[in-house]
């Protein structure tokens, strides 16, 4: 799932945050592998979100 500035709240530990201006969540590997490889934009890997501020 690609979304555009999404609310990055739900996504961490503290439930606070600002916008995600693209946010993926893949549900397999070849997803995830596809889109890192169409993906010309820095990569930040978050985790679980836990003790995350945004």
């Amino acid at each position: 799932m690609l979304a555009h500035n999404q609310p990055m709240g739900k996504y961490c530990s503290f439930r606070t945050g600002g916008l995600a201006q693209d946010f993926f969540i893949p549900n397999t590997l070849n997803e995830l592998s596809e889109f890192l490889k169409n993906n010309k934009k820095p990569i930040l890997m978050l985790g679980l979100g836990s003790n995350l501020l945004v």
